[in-house]
């Protein structure tokens, strides 16, 4: 089954944002890694209309939604409309080629919402849970896209198609939890900036991001986290871990790309 893992940051900080991430299985506390691995799905198609006005000509399988395509504020952000005009293999390109910026992403994000959304809507049985599943999607798509090259897909598939087979695929892998147990909020954190938080949290000391998780993730005090510290042989004091977790919110978001503080952090989107 594949587990939530949820990180909130409190208000007070600027990353101030309830966020995912593989790091505490919020039902039973555990530290353990996220499934991986994913089986073979059958492609699904459909024709819709992208943010950019181009029509992807795919059979349609049910030419209206159950429930709306979300609007992301991203979108609407400068730096993301100054890349309309970019195409896929431009912004695949450059994705790729600066890791360090996650603009390009997030352009390809929003650009293939409209495509991708309703195709995971309608297999989830709830706006929840379709959440949820479509935020697993991209995490997905982030980690594919980093080695994708169009020129060596199968003769008659494009980026379109490439898009719709890997999210058939992980589709059909992924054992949603029960409804009751997901606490993804997408207003809250976007699925690009869940993935880039990610990633800025595998690149935090370990004994930090652990302090970082069980301060905002169980709402610990430095007390309680102290007292656990000290039951496995660390000698850190409630001032210390105190201390450390505010290093840990300066480096989580030092970590983040500078554009991606832009768009997500600086109250720039809007809607």
């Amino acid at each position: 089954m594949a587990f939530l893992w949820e990180v909130g940051l409190g208000c007070d900080h600027p990353i101030g944002l309830s966020i995912l991430s593989n790091r505490l299985c919020i039902r039973t506390g555990e530290v353990e890694d996220f499934p991986s691995g994913f089986r073979a799905g059958i492609p699904v198609k459909r024709s819709i209309q992208s943010f950019y006005g181009l029509t992807y000509g795919h059979s349609l399988v049910d030419p209206q939604p159950v429930v709306p395509i979300p609007v992301f504020s991203e979108a609407n952000h400068p730096l993301i409309k100054s890349l309309a005009q970019q195409s896929d293999q431009e912004l695949i390109s450059l994705f790729q080629r600066y890791p360090e910026t996650g603009q390009y992403f997030v352009a390809l994000f929003c650009r293939y919402t409209p495509m991708l959304y309703p195709v995971v809507q309608r297999t989830a049985q709830s706006p929840v849970r379709a959440d949820y599943l479509f935020a697993l999607v991209w995490r997905h798509l982030f980690n594919e896209l980093s080695a994708l090259d169009l020129a060596k897909l199968q003769a008659g598939t494009n980026f379109q198609a490439w898009l719709l087979n890997k999210t058939a695929a992980q589709m059909n892998q992924i054992d949603l939890p029960a409804l009751e147990d997901i606490h993804y909020d997408m207003k809250a954190a976007s699925p690009p900036f869940w993935c880039y938080l990610d990633r800025a949290l595998d690149e935090m000391p370990p004994d930090m991001r652990l302090i970082v998780v069980m301060a905002q993730t169980f709402n610990w005090s430095e007390t309680r986290i102290a007292a656990y510290l000290q039951a496995e042989g660390e000698t850190l004091s409630p001032a210390g871990v105190k201390q450390r977790l505010e290093q840990g919110y300066e480096l989580l978001e030092k970590h983040l790309p500078e554009d991606i503080r832009l768009i997500y952090l600086a109250g720039n989107a809007k809607r």
